[in-house]
């Protein structure tokens, strides 16, 4: 089983997630469900405004990106403020143009899609957005 199956919701405690989950860009190892994600759920440090990444299963990822250029997956979130719907280019744009001063410490949303452990992102690295986040 993937790590990214063996996810439980922290919340309601459903798991393994096999289908749509969310993960909190703020809070390090926080999963929802999608049933808890849309009640807007917050536990102990997770509150409902942080911004959150929807995680795909595994399949339909593989899916979405077979058939597009990395230009046209809108698949990502951004980490300040949890405007969704973003291309890589267009993440790094929004980070660059509206958050470059934020200084508070947030998850990378490409990092957290494909589980990038921070010792194996040294191509991402050159991403302004990676730079400043803490994967």
């Amino acid at each position: 089983m993937s790590a990214q199956t063996k996810q439980t919701c922290d919340k309601c405690r459903t798991g393994p997630l096999g289908g749509l989950r969310y993960v909190c860009l703020v809070c390090e190892n926080f999963h929802l469900c999608e049933e808890c994600y849309e009640k807007k759920c917050s536990q102990s440090n997770h509150r409902a405004f942080h911004p959150m990444q929807l995680i795909l299963p595994l399949d339909d990822l593989y899916k979405v990106l077979k058939n597009l250029e990395p230009s046209q997956i809108n698949i990502y979130s951004c980490p300040y403020c949890g405007d969704e719907d973003l291309s890589i280019n267009t993440l790094s744009e929004h980070c660059l143009e509206y958050h470059f001063t934020k200084s508070c410490n947030v998850r990378c949303p490409i990092c957290v899609v494909f589980d990038i452990q921070p010792n194996t992102r040294d191509a991402l690295n050159k991403n302004a957005l990676c730079r400043k986040a803490v994967c």
